[in-house]
């Protein structure tokens, strides 16, 4: 066994787990055994604090930290990316989403849901439309919306 299934993975899933309350506040004590008893898991304090390192150095957690003293620290403003969800299988990746028969499902989902027959109309409309593109050509579209949005939301 690998330092990533004994510690890593472990440490990941247990910080990743929604019913974890003290965790998804996004902000708890490392030291005196703290950290394992938050994140319910049996690891020496050190190993929980130098997995969490590992974990941020590999893009898969993100959070600040403090040392106070010695083997004592503070981790706040703590979060699993979307690297780490999509690593736990818990976030989809962008090429799953953008295929055309998923974004067609969708769309074919959201007539469903439509209050009008018009928009159902337009959603079934679209979603036919999408279903007969080649993937290559929607991921290319995807981008570039994407793209230009982003750079709208941050003033270029």
């Amino acid at each position: 066994m690998t330092l990533w299934d004994t510690r890593d993975l472990p440490l990941l899933r247990a910080v990743a787990d929604p019913a974890n309350e003290q965790v998804q506040g996004g902000y708890f004590q490392v030291g005196h055994g703290m950290a394992a008893a938050a994140l319910g898991i049996d690891m020496p304090e050190d190993e929980v604090y130098a997995g969490l390192l590992a974990l941020r150095d590999a893009g898969y957690l993100d959070f600040n930290e403090s040392r106070s003293s010695g083997a004592h620290a503070t981790v706040a403003l703590f979060s699993v990316t979307g690297a780490g969800m999509q690593l736990l299988g818990e976030w989809p990746l962008f090429e799953r989403m953008v295929s055309p028969l998923t974004l067609a499902a969708f769309l074919e989902r959201l007539a469903d849901e439509a209050p009008t027959d018009e928009e159902a109309s337009a959603a079934r409309s679209a979603a036919a439309y999408v279903r007969g593109l080649a993937p290559d050509v929607l991921r290319a579209v995807a981008t570039g919306v994407s793209s230009t949005l982003l750079r709208g939301a941050i003033g270029f």
